[in-house]
């Protein structure tokens, strides 16, 4: 939800901002597994088969406990982020994917910033349903790209439009 502003200004947020998603909350490195699996969210998404139990046991999360992370336009950025975020639409996701490897993540979308992070790949995701559902997004807003601080993406001539944005834990403690 807050990558939606990263390209626009830069923010803060604290675990407690990713209260209404508890696979967020994992992924981002603010809970163990064992803290959300009784959660009701998370129990849905189990009950409907969304995901498995077994499958989640895959799923990539940042290591050690943020305070918080903050977003905010690359341009602006004041150290070198965790991540750069790229929002980018169909015709600028098939020239990445032509230019470098990356690494094509299912669900849940989260999951790109720790692979992107913490395993050095540029993650993609196509975006994650839960969110678009639940806010009205739409399916119009494309892929979502991340990028690791030392990675090198030549972003093709067509693809210099999309919205860029960081990724970053200001704090571990």
């Amino acid at each position: 939800m807050f990558w939606m502003h990263a390209h626009q200004r830069t923010f803060d947020t604290l675990a407690e901002d990713d209260g209404n998603c508890s696979v967020g909350r994992f992924t981002h490195g603010f809970a163990e597994a064992a803290d959300i699996l009784d959660k009701s969210d998370v129990a849905a998404l189990l009950d409907v088969g969304w995901v498995t139990l077994e499958a989640f046991g895959g799923v990539a999360a940042m290591a050690g406990r943020p305070k918080g992370v903050r977003y905010g336009p690359l341009s602006q950025a004041t150290s070198d982020p965790d991540v750069v975020l790229l929002r980018v639409n169909p015709r600028q996701m098939m020239e990445i994917n032509d230019s470098v490897k990356v690494d094509w993540s299912g669900k849940p979308q989260c999951q790109i910033l720790p692979k992107a992070a913490e395993q050095g790949v540029i993650a993609v995701s196509m975006g994650c349903a839960l969110s678009r559902a639940r806010t009205g997004m739409g399916i119009h807003l494309g892929s979502r790209v991340a990028r690791p601080r030392s990675g090198a993406l030549r972003i093709p001539a067509a693809s210099r439009s999309c919205r860029l944005g960081v990724w970053q834990r200001p704090t571990t403690e």
